[in-house]
């Protein structure tokens, strides 16, 4: 799902009458989940059917230097490190980043089963 930069309410629409078309028994394994995605699986009951997510981007910044990066994070690595996002060190400088949205919110969609 890399690719996905933006979904509007009519992708939203279309996307939940198709993944509700999708047997039970087909495992559903969403990766490289960008942004865009994760807000709406975040803000919309049912918007991954009964699949989960395996991988997602959140956009990460340094205050230190002002570096700016889409940071790729497997979900299970949230799942050892309490539920948070793994410490990111920066490219540039090598100090930690931060998420670039309230971590708590942009992870919701953790906690939420299928």
């Amino acid at each position: 799902m890399a690719e996905v930069r933006r979904i509007n309410s009519f992708g939203v629409r279309s996307w939940l009458e198709t993944i509700a078309k999708i047997s039970r028994e087909v495992a559903l394994e969403f990766v490289e989940c960008p942004p865009p995605i994760i807000d709406q699986c975040n803000m919309v009951r049912g918007f991954l059917g009964h699949g989960s997510v395996v991988s997602f981007y959140a956009m990460m910044v340094c205050e230190a230097c002002d570096e700016e990066i889409d940071q790729l994070f497997a979900t299970a690595s949230c799942a050892t490190h309490g539920g948070a996002l793994p410490p990111t060190p920066c490219p540039r400088c090598g100090r930690a980043m931060e998420i670039d949205d309230i971590e708590e919110q942009y992870l919701s969609f953790l906690r939420a089963g299928p």
